[in-house]
């Protein structure tokens, strides 16, 4: 069993949560902001279930890298994604980064020594990220088309009594 994988694996997952986080306090479509903060959370969720695989295998959690982090954002991270491009672009900065995860994942599921509850997390996070890749484009697309929408300009037909 090669430990330093899962090791990553787990400071890659708390550094896509971090990245979800940070890019949902930068947008201001609502959106992208729930979305994004969502995605965040279950992250965090998968970051947990691989701690409590660990733990439960007798395996420390590699954390060090965690406390060089400041421990709170506050007013630090301002909205700085103004036009609905950036904010799109911070949307596919985050699932573009997913696909690493992806592929540490299914690097780290190759070694058939890992414990199976572990495995189970792995392969529950892996097929997550897969499936959520579509949802993020859909999403990018709607809002895409409310714009387009939006922006169309409508001729309104005058009627002849409206002139006088």
């Amino acid at each position: 069993m090669e430990e330093s994988k899962i090791q990553k694996l787990l400071q890659l997952t708390f550094e896509v949560e971090r990245m979800f986080f940070e890019s949902a306090e930068k947008v201001d479509i609502v959106e992208f902001s729930r979305f994004l903060h969502y995605q965040s959370a279950k992250r965090n969720n998968f970051c947990n279930q691989l701690i409590a695989a660990f733990v439960k295998n007798d395996i420390e959690p590699d954390m060090t890298y965690i406390k060089k982090r400041p421990t709170s954002l506050g007013t630090e991270i301002l909205k700085i994604a103004t036009s609905q491009d950036q904010q799109i672009m911070e949307v596919k900065k985050c699932l573009k980064f997913d696909n690493s995860l992806i592929n540490l994942c299914n690097n780290v599921l190759k070694d058939t020594s890992l414990p199976i509850d572990i495995l189970d997390v792995i392969t529950k996070e892996m097929t997550y990220l897969r499936l959520i890749r579509s949802e993020g484009a859909k999403l990018i697309k709607k809002i895409l088309n409310i714009e387009q929408n939006s922006t169309v300009s409508k001729v309104i037909p005058l009627n002849k009594r409206m002139i006088k």
